[in-house]
């Protein structure tokens, strides 16, 4: 299939093959992400009664809910303590078994009753989590997950100069939809239309979903750091450490759930547990929005603040990947989870919509992809677009410099007819 014009005939071409291999991966992965986005609901679901105790007058203090929790699996370590903030929720410990496994353990605050645990790897949402992640295979199910949602974007783009009006095209097909007959060119204009309206929205959830990429991420802590806009250093690394102190050992869980709340946490928060002598207390703020920030490491010796990181503290990329990321999880509130899935059924809609589309068009037989024509030089626009877009997504950056090279030197002596 071909037109007059060579440079839509080669942005039709870079859409049509770049549909063609993100396809049944987009599917998959807005099928997943619907999915994971419901967590909560979906384990309170499954265990209510994991997660709702009866309210009594007293608590036990924290040190014993987390002895509990040992008590019931004796060979494990605990790692991360999540107290509760509500009369009628359980508390949770994390546990890593001997194995490696990790747990959930579920403790009922007043009385120190395991309530019930989960293995990590049995939750369904774990399961999705690592399916919509590309973390079932190994690094390079990763690096396809990242390269699929970075050819997407491209798609994405391509889409939009497909569907960018020409003189002489009225607004019927463009800015609404036509129905007025049951071809091929209606299912274009659902297609053209739809991704149209969503293109900002579509392109947000894929850019957000970027800081959890091997290659692309790193580019963004990179550039976040050379502008000093990231989050200071030794938030998750481990470069702080406990001095031992001889006679002395650690303070108590207790001791340190006091120290946060009297820090000015604006929201709920979770421990990590030390992790040898030289291990820390952290405090993590369960933050929706940037202004809700909180982390802080204590010496779990002498519960000296080795770090304290604030709003204040955090560079403006930094907020805005935190923004991004939890608005890509769904984690602002329900209206958030609804717009996650309307977000995810809008891939699977545009790539039902795009299959269909071409599957009505192509000739029996044949690929249909459309023929490569004369090369014409590329407007420096869509040049600067796609460098920028290289250097950000290295990796899609390296897969589109293999396509031009086969465009420009095979492609024309294999495909040209």
């Amino acid at each position: 299939m071909k037109t007059s014009n060579p440079l839509y005939n080669a942005v039709w071409r870079w859409h049509f093959y770049a549909g063609i291999f993100v396809i049944p991966f987009v599917i998959i992965l807005a099928t997943t992400g619907g999915i994971y986005i419901f967590k909560p609901q979906i384990e309170r679901w499954s265990h209510p009664e994991y997660f709702k105790v009866k309210p009594e007058e007293k608590r036990l203090p924290y040190g014993e809910q987390l002895t509990a929790a040992l008590k019931a699996f004796p060979n494990s370590r605990a790692f991360e303590f999540h107290p509760t903030f509500e009369s009628e929720d359980s508390a949770e410990v994390r546990l890593r078994k001997e194995n490696g496994q990790i747990l959930s353990v579920f403790v009922n605050p007043y009385s120190g009753k395991v309530l019930g645990h989960y293995e990590d790897d049995s939750r369904l949402s774990a399961f999705v989590f690592k399916l919509h992640g590309g973390r079932l295979g190994g690094k390079w199910n990763e690096y396809l997950v990242e390269l699929v949602a970075s050819w997407t974007l491209v798609m994405l783009l391509t889409g939009l100069c497909l569907w960018w009006p020409k003189g002489d095209s009225s607004y019927e097909g463009v800015f609404y939809f036509r129905f007025n007959d049951k071809s091929r060119p209606t299912w274009r204009n659902i297609h053209a239309v739809t991704g149209f309206y969503l293109s900002i929205l579509l392109g947000f959830w894929l850019l957000s979903g970027l800081p959890w990429t091997n290659v692309s991420g790193g580019v963004i802590s990179k550039v976040s750091a050379f502008f000093k806009a990231g989050s200071p250093p030794g938030i998750f690394a481990p470069i702080y450490k406990s001095t031992p102190t001889e006679g002395k050992g650690a303070i108590a869980l207790d001791q340190v759930m006091e120290v946060a709340n009297k820090s000015d946490l604006k929201v709920s928060f979770f421990i990590k547990l030390p992790r040898g002598e030289k291990g820390v207390y952290s405090i993590f703020s369960k933050h929706r929005f940037p202004s809700e920030i909180t982390f802080i490491h204590i010496d779990q010796y002498s519960g000296k603040f080795l770090l304290e990181v604030r709003p204040k503290d955090m560079g403006v990329i930094a907020k805005a990947v935190t923004f991004g990321v939890r608005l890509h999880e769904g984690q602002l509130g329900l209206w958030n989870q609804f717009l996650g899935l309307f977000v995810c059924l809008a891939f699977i809609g545009m790539s039902i919509t795009g299959a269909t589309m071409w599957w009505k068009r192509k000739p029996q037989g044949e690929l249909g992809a459309p023929i490569l024509l004369n090369p014409v030089p590329i407007p420096p626009v869509i040049l600067g677009a796609a460098i920028i877009l290289g250097c950000l997504m290295p990796l899609m950056g390296g897969s589109l410099a293999v396509v031009l090279m086969w465009d420009k030197l095979l492609a024309p002596r294999l495909l040209r007819t």
